[in-house]
């Protein structure tokens, strides 16, 4: 929806059903019972299902920085300046639940960390340095996907790697901190 003009499917909506519409996407979005083309039988059914994919795009985008209210209310111009305006307050009053359910969303499809192990050794030489006597750091990460799948990852990093390291959970901790603020 981002790239403009995408509104044309919309237009298939009556205006005074336009509100009960993206309620009912924003609905199957956050996980209940989603648009049903029998609300809407004067809307062509390859346009009721475009509709619906620009309203979920739209909340989606707005709700996750990717456009502003102000963007999404010039591409929804098309419908006229009540109907665009009315779009962008659903959008808004549901921001929060369009949030969680884009959080829930990414959680069921992420692998999850379950437990790790780590040690820590000298490299005291190797084939090409005789006296290296570097610190290795071994990171053992056990994880599992939504679907059961189990996996072990070992991990080897030199105490530039494991700074390195930290420093990038650091900036992700703080994402993740400012995202469900």
């Amino acid at each position: 929806m981002a790239g403009g003009g995408a509104t044309t499917h919309l237009t298939c909506i009556p205006s005074p059903l336009l509100n009960k519409f993206v309620h009912h996407v924003i609905d199957g979005l956050c996980g209940g019972a989603s648009a049903s083309h029998a609300l809407f039988p004067d809307c062509p059914l390859d346009a009721f299902w475009q509709a619906g994919r620009e309203v979920a795009t739209l909340a989606r985008d707005v709700t996750a920085g990717r456009l502003t209210q102000h963007q999404a209310y010039a591409q929804l111009l098309p419908l006229g300046q009540e109907a665009a305006a009315s779009v962008c307050e659903v959008v808004s009053a549901r921001r929060e639940e369009i949030k969680e359910a884009m959080v829930r969303e990414s959680l069921a499809s992420t692998t999850t960390l379950t437990d790790f192990d780590w040690n820590v050794k000298v490299a005291v030489s190797s084939s090409t340095v005789l006296d290296l006597k570097q610190p290795l750091v071994t990171l053992r990460l056990h994880t599992s996907s939504p679907h059961g799948h189990q996996r072990d990852t070992v991990v080897e990093m030199t105490e530039a790697e494991v700074d390195s390291l930290l420093a990038t959970l650091k900036e992700a901790q703080a994402s993740l901190g400012n995202l469900l603020e």
